[in-house]
């Protein structure tokens, strides 16, 4: 799959999860990466400067540096040092300042064999998922499977998702059919 939109140039992390504040003033988080460099992009291991937090709900632009921390009990997570990280979760949080919230809601998808191996080996609720244009969070909650995409082209419409072909990050098959 070619990509247009470069997602090992920028952070995307997706946040679920907020821990809590550390003794220093950090606030380690959780969620999924859109690369397998743990969000950061090719060889890096920590992002500081300005970054977006973006949902359905809006958008906060903020400074601060991110970066891996080894958290107890839990493992490798990520820490934020800024002074306002409270947005609602969930949100994708990124240093590409040019994206935008495409859809968030419910989804119909019929799921390829490969994809539905990769969702039992892992158990997971929550997958980041790519295509040539977008960024998403796929999150399957029983019988219900609902996304979050997101894009930095400019004259991307919503009509355009019926086009795109998702994948799992890593991966070059399509996760499945989807109707929006």
């Amino acid at each position: 799959m070619v990509l247009n939109m470069d997602i090992n140039k920028e952070m995307y992390i997706w946040v679920d999860t907020v821990f809590r504040k550390t003794k220093k003033g950090g606030i380690v988080f959780d969620g999924n990466s859109f690369d397998d460099e743990m969000g950061f992009g090719l060889e890096k291991r920590c992002y500081e400067g300005e970054f977006i937090q973006l949902s359905k709900c809006g958008s906060v632009k903020n400074f601060g540096k991110i970066s891996l921390i080894h958290y107890s009990r839990f493992g490798l997570k990520w820490i934020v040092n800024t002074d306002n990280f409270t947005m609602k979760l969930p949100f994708l949080l990124t240093g590409n300042l040019a994206v935008n919230h495409v859809y968030s809601g419910e989804i119909q998808i019929i799921l390829t064999d490969n994809a539905k191996k990769k969702i039992e080996k892992y158990s997971d609720t929550d997958f980041a998922v790519i295509s040539e244009n977008c960024i998403a969070n796929l999150s399957i909650h029983e019988s219900s499977v609902f996304m979050d995409i997101f894009t930095d082209k400019i004259n991307f419409k919503y009509t355009d998702l019926s086009k795109e072909h998702f994948c799992f990050e890593g991966y070059d098959d399509c996760i499945g059919k989807i109707n929006i």
